[in-house]
Parts: structure tokens; C-alpha cells; sequence
């Protein structure tokens, strides 16, 4: 009896020692494909609203993991952009802007997303949809869990903001 006792705890501390990486890495995984699900949907629901009239809106609401945020930025000016006090998950504020602004101009991307706190920033091509405009400047953002972008048609594209 005290032989299998020692076993079973000899085996439990392996377990412990040895399977906490992979537990990690399928949490990690995990957030990944959460997110790029919702990615997907933001992408039908833009799709959706350039397909109506001009003028449409639709509005939808992010769901993903805590640690984890969707960003809209305009390829053309990927420079950070900082909100006021009350909006500061929106901020765009990538600490390595030069990966950014290579992923921008080797691939065109105009959506990142970023989990576990931002140790994983990637980022994709969302085609007819750019973040709006205040007075020339683009209005990078991002989004976290609970937060709403609303998707306007604004003629040959579809205009995201926060919501």
C-alpha cells in the first residue's frame, strides 16, 4: 500500500512539473481561437453592412477573454492614438511600433489582435473597412471584452468605431 501511495505521488509531481507548460500553452491556444472567431464575425458584420444602402449601420459586441483586444488601424497612418481619461482601453499604443509598421507594409494589414496582455500581437487584412476620421487624422482604436464597434457604409467601404 505505501509503495502505491509513493507511486501515485511521484506521479502527480510529474504530472505538476512537466504538464503545466502544455496546461498553459492550451489556454494560450485557447484565447487565440476565441478571438479570431470574433474577428471572423466583425468581418461578416461588415460585410453585412456594405451591403446595405449607404448610410446602414450595424453595431456588434465583442466577447473575448479579459487579457485579450481587437484594434481597427488605418495602414496608411499607423501612428498611436491616445483617448481621453474615460477611453483609455481604446487606446492604440503598440509598445513595438517598427513590427507593426513592417506587418503593415509587408502584408497590408489593417486589424491586430492581441492576447495574454499583449505578448501575442498579430494581425490580418479585413478588406472594405477602415477606422474613422477626425479631421484627417485616422482614429485608431481597439476594443476589449464587452466593448461594441459599429460598422457605418460610407459608400465603397465601411467605417468602424467604437460604439
Amino acid at each position: 500500500m505505501a509503495i502505491a501511495i509513493i507511486f501515485t505521488l511521484i506521479v502527480i509531481g510529474f504530472l505538476l512539473v512537466f504538464g503545466y507548460q502544455q496546461i498553459s500553452q492550451w489556454f494560450i491556444f485557447q484565447n487565440q481561437v476565441q478571438v479570431m472567431k470574433v474577428i471572423n464575425d466583425l468581418e461578416d458584420t461588415a460585410k453585412m453592412t456594405l451591403d446595405k444602402s449607404e448610410g446602414s449601420t450595424d453595431t456588434y459586441t465583442v466577447k473575448i477573454p479579459e487579457a485579450a483586444g481587437i484594434c481597427f488601424v488605418d495602414p496608411k497612418s499607423p501612428e498611436k492614438r491616445i483617448y481621453t481619461r474615460d477611453k483609455t482601453a481604446q487606446n492604440w499604443n503598440p509598445e513595438n511600433i517598427a513590427h507593426v509598421k513592417t506587418l503593415i507594409k509587408n502584408h497590408g494589414y489593417n486589424i491586430f489582435y492581441f492576447t495574454d496582455g499583449g505578448s501575442k500581437l498579430d494581425g490580418f487584412e479585413m478588406s472594405g473597412v477602415s477606422p474613422g476620421k477626425t479631421g484627417g487624422t485616422s482614429d485608431n482604436f481597439c476594443v476589449k471584452n464587452g466593448m461594441k464597434v459599429k460598422f457605418t457604409n460610407v459608400g465603397l467601404y465601411v467605417e468602424a468605431r467604437p460604439a
